[in-house]
């Protein structure tokens, strides 16, 4: 099984030579979907085997998609001042607190902020809790954050049951 990096590294390279149609000639545009779906399910398959799973991080506070008790994570939701934080890596030498925009699912944009945490750089995306963004995350099979130079890729099954109670608790406060 391949590595998530380099899955990540495939689907990159694939969507930037879909974007060059003159480099590609004629491109079908349903096998680039297709492809670039096979890549997308890879990635998120990859994940089980190395324990990343959605857990609660700090109760009432936080959850994330990474191994429990470290910080190895590929994405984190915290609940600060009534609103959720979405944090994800982010591959940046911007300094701490540079604005960063993020898509989610490729179609819903919102503007963070780079935060250095322990797993190194992170975009923080402050959404409401009544957000478009929130939903969609809970929507689909799995949720794709990207910026201007990273893509994630998590798995959104398990998400529901820690999500839920983190946004409930939000809303109290």
């Amino acid at each position: 099984m391949l590595h998530p990096l380099l899955l990540k590294l495939a689907l990159l390279s694939l969507a930037a030579c879909a974007a060059d149609r003159q480099a590609l000639g004629d491109v079908d545009e349903e096998e680039i979907r297709r492809v670039t779906a096979d890549l997308e399910n890879s990635i998120v398959a990859s994940y089980a085997p190395s324990g990343y799973r959605w857990h609660v991080a700090d109760p009432g506070v936080s959850v994330q998609f990474g191994l429990p008790e470290t910080d190895a994570r590929a994405l984190r939701i915290d609940c600060i001042e009534g609103r959720l934080v979405i944090m994800a890596p982010a591959n940046t030498n911007a300094e701490e607190g540079a604005p960063a925009s993020a898509l989610f699912n490729d179609r819903l944009r919102r503007e963070g902020s780079i935060h250095y945490l322990g797993d190194g750089p992170n975009i923080a995306v402050p959404v409401a809790l009544d957000d478009p963004v929130v939903a969609d995350l809970l929507a689909h099979e799995r949720i794709r954050i990207d910026t201007a130079d990273t893509h994630t890729l998590v798995p959104s099954a398990g998400a529901g049951p820690v999500l839920g109670p983190l946004i409930q608790t939000c809303r109290g406060r």
